[in-house]
């Protein structure tokens, strides 16, 4: 038996009827992978292995398509979008995984209602947002404050007084290399907020870091400045950074 962790949100998309939406995430075992790379490809057909296990995935795949239901995957992360049919839906998704012999961790699975909520997908929050620029109202992703605020605990580790004895320059480029990687993958959607923040945490954590590797008892601003920090040292500020990072392809 394999624990399947589910992130889900049953959401209302504009119309008359309730649509939902399920995010999961699977710790399989080989064999619970190729079902779920099967299941990934919504049929595929040219797989003979597990028969039974394949006929009764088909079943539960064609009553989702019976309910409207829309399964969108990347891996083994998954949501349902569909109207009116929620329960159903998180029903014949319970029956799937079941088949699959693989358990639905119920704590994190849940029902959205959109645009009155908003749901979490792959490290990124879904719904509906204004632009600052017109005030319209449309529906985008920006990234989550878990996985902002998982950023900043990450900068903290790195820059705590365990590593004083790093050189500078090193530090320096290991969080050149974090913030690349993170503005790379977060860089769709409303994310200015959301750099500003972490480019204040990273500047104020560096700051502190070189304060006591060198132990000045003021607060840095005038020995370690945004200018020292960026021109001299080569931090990396997001705000700085250019939109239109290239994104994968699922």
């Amino acid at each position: 038996m394999y624990r399947l962790r589910c992130r889900t949100g049953l959401a209302s998309w504009p119309g008359t009827r309730t649509p939902s939406i399920l995010a999961a995430t699977a710790q399989p075992t080989r064999q619970s992978s190729q079902w779920l790379s099967g299941l990934a490809g919504l049929g595929d057909h040219s797989r003979t292995v597990w028969p039974r296990a394949w006929t009764s995935t088909h079943c539960s795949l064609s009553a989702m398509w019976r309910l409207d239901a829309h399964i969108v995957n990347y891996a083994d992360d998954f949501v349902i979008c569909c109207r009116g049919t929620a329960e159903e839906a998180a029903g014949v998704m319970r029956s799937m995984m079941a088949r699959l012999k693989l358990t639905v961790n119920e704590a994190k699975t849940h029902t959205c209602r959109l645009p009155e909520e908003t749901f979490d997908f792959l490290g990124y929050t879904f719904g509906r947002y204004y632009s600052p620029r017109t005030g319209r109202a449309y529906w985008g992703m920006r990234p989550s404050k878990r996985k902002v605020q998982g950023l900043f605990a990450r900068i903290s580790e790195m820059t705590s007084r365990r590593t004083l004895l790093l050189d500078a320059q090193v530090m320096v480029v290991q969080l050149n290399r974090l913030l690349r990687g993170w503005a790379n993958y977060f860089s769709l959607g409303p994310v200015s907020k959301a750099h500003r923040a972490v480019d204040a945490h990273v500047t104020s954590r560096l700051r502190r870091w070189l304060c006591a590797k060198h132990r000045v008892s003021s607060g840095g601003y005038s020995r370690y400045s945004f200018r020292y920090l960026t021109e001299e040292l080569g931090l990396v500020r997001l705000p700085l950074l250019p939109r239109g990072y290239p994104c994968a392809n699922a």
